[in-house]
């Protein structure tokens, strides 16, 4: 049996080695430049814990991969174009293209990057993605067993870029706007980013001659207890002329980020709590639903009836966060009825 540890870098040992490796292993095609992501990691003969070690690599290593040994979770990598053995896949993570120097990649031999975009329709999409299992890889092309460029954990984000055209169980991501290239969906969960990037402020006019200011500022992300997204939170402020005088209150509010559970669209959560008209603890609420790709939002509920305008029926156009926001302002203050009103300017 030939020893698949080899000391020669001269290239024609290296290609029999690698001759030898897929004669003996099915890959499955999943190539590209990784880095090591534990403080050490053992370099194996064989794919398999008990197999002799061939070396120990440190942290930030830098290997190429020639592929995933088939219904395993090693790799057959090399390191400076020299076959060096087997890793095991918890013990190394993939490398964006866009973070290797020119250096890096020829030592490695890989080619320079491409647009992962060319040559492929995309349909454009709003919003990101969290990865909902434990390793994501982000590839070269919309198919499996093409090149690595990167890889999400579990509760990582990512920017939504479109999805590509032919491939319906694929979607394209990036940062910044920038392509990287296409992950699964199966693996991904629809969410927006509703951070302020500044206080949001505006003035409404509210059915019954009632005109109110608000003031709204972002404080923050929450958990959702059970899910890989959070919620948006802000907290703000209501200066209300009625009845010729002027009435203070104090609002908080949040957006949930991921998408509803169930629900056709891209759904989200909206509440405004009215800290007057209960407290922190068990304030009242409007609830509305944000449609991010309706662009739309909708009153849905309240946690007090009694307070909402018989019949009530709303909805607002929206077609990003800030005007989300002041859409469910303006909803929730429109669905207060006057006993509502009276016990706010009661206080």
């Amino acid at each position: 049996m030939v020893a698949l540890t080899v000391i020669s870098t001269s290239a024609p040992a290296q290609d029999s080695v690698r001759r030898v490796i897929l004669n003996e292993y099915r890959l499955d095609g999943d190539i590209g430049a990784f880095r090591v992501s534990v403080r050490a990691a053992n370099v194996r003969d064989r794919p398999a814990t008990r197999s002799g070690k061939s070396s120990l690599l440190k942290r930030g290593a830098l290997i190429k991969s020639l592929g995933r040994v088939e219904g395993t979770r090693w790799y057959a990598v090399e390191q400076e174009r020299r076959f060096i053995g087997f890793m095991y896949d918890k013990t190394i993570e993939p490398v964006l293209d866009t973070a290797l120097t020119e250096e890096e990649r020829h030592a490695l031999g890989l080619d320079p990057p491409e647009d992962p975009l060319k040559g492929i329709e995309i349909q454009p999409l709003k919003g990101a993605f969290v990865a909902q299992q434990r390793d994501n890889v982000i590839r070269a092309r919309p198919e499996a067993g093409t090149r690595s460029v990167g890889k999400l954990r579990r509760g990582e984000r990512i920017e939504a870029i479109g999805r590509p055209k032919g491939y319906p169980d694929w979607v394209a991501v990036g940062r910044e706007g920038q392509a990287l290239g296409f992950m699964r969906e199966e693996g991904l969960l629809r969410v927006i980013d509703a951070a302020l990037s500044q206080p949001l402020s505006g003035k409404l006019q509210i059915e019954g001659s009632i005109t109110c200011a608000y003031e709204l500022a972002f404080q923050g992300r929450s958990a959702v207890v059970g899910e890989v997204y959070g919620s948006a939170d802000y907290s703000g402020n209501l200066a209300c002329t009625r009845n010729g005088g002027l009435e203070m209150f104090s609002i908080l509010m949040f957006v949930v980020e991921g998408a509803r559970p169930g629900a056709e669209g891209d759904l989200h959560q909206v509440n405004m709590d009215l800290l007057e008209l209960g407290d922190v603890e068990r304030p009242f609420s409007v609830i509305m639903s944000y449609d991010n790709n309706a662009n739309m939002v909708t009153f849905d509920t309240s946690s007090r009836t009694s307070y909402i305008r018989r019949g009530f029926r709303a909805e607002r156009l929206a077609t990003s966060i800030p005007e989300a926001l002041s859409a469910s302002i303006d909803i929730a203050l429109n669905a207060l009825n006057d006993s509502a009103w009276s016990d706010l300017a009661g206080l």
